[in-house]
């Protein structure tokens, strides 16, 4: 055997022995998960969830809105208080009503999730806005939320919001 016929064969060798790296490592990936993999979709499910619970509620859709929380959910903050999903919609019907410009956004910066008990942990801040006669109001503050694997899809069990800062209109005033 020449020289060349030892140097084909043995990258011939390298590229069959690399192959079968690849596609055992690929088979085992999807056995077994890498770590972080799946938690990965798990934690962009959670944040989908929360786009679509603000555009619920920027859209007026109590029952879009409404199918993402759980029947026994929970939202708290210092002048709101709701548990479960009726409560929620009827404070932010109620909200709404008095508020009909009022604007309500999350920006996550934090979502873990532990797959072994379906759950996941949000935060980040919140942004809260709406006009009066006396002007704009801009609410900012900090939130952390549960979330709950249901089914297929992950739903807001429970919420707290802190505000942190107040500006705009005499709703700012110092309680």
């Amino acid at each position: 055997m020449s020289d060349d016929q030892s140097r084909v064969k043995a990258r011939d060798r390298r590229c069959q022995f690399a192959f079968v790296a690849i596609a055992l490592s690929m088979f085992i990936s999807s056995c077994a998960g890498i770590p972080g993999t799946s938690r990965g979709s798990e934690k962009m499910a959670v944040s989908g969830g929360r786009h679509m619970m603000d555009e619920a509620f920027k859209s007026r859709d109590l029952a879009a809105l409404g199918q993402r929380v759980s029947e026994h959910v929970s939202v708290t903050g210092p002048v709101f208080r709701t548990v479960g999903r009726d409560d929620l919609k009827s404070a932010l019907l109620h909200l709404t009503a008095h508020r009909p410009d009022v604007e309500w956004t999350h920006l996550p910066d934090d979502i873990r999730v532990y797959a072994g008990w379906q759950v996941a942990f949000e935060s980040g801040s919140w942004r809260e806005t709406w006009r009066v006669p006396d002007g704009a109001t801009e609410i900012t503050g900090r939130y952390a939320a549960l979330w709950v694997k249901s089914g297929t899809d992950w739903v807001l069990d429970a919420e707290v919001f802190v505000p942190l800062s107040c500006t705009g209109s005499d709703y700012c005033r110092p309680q």
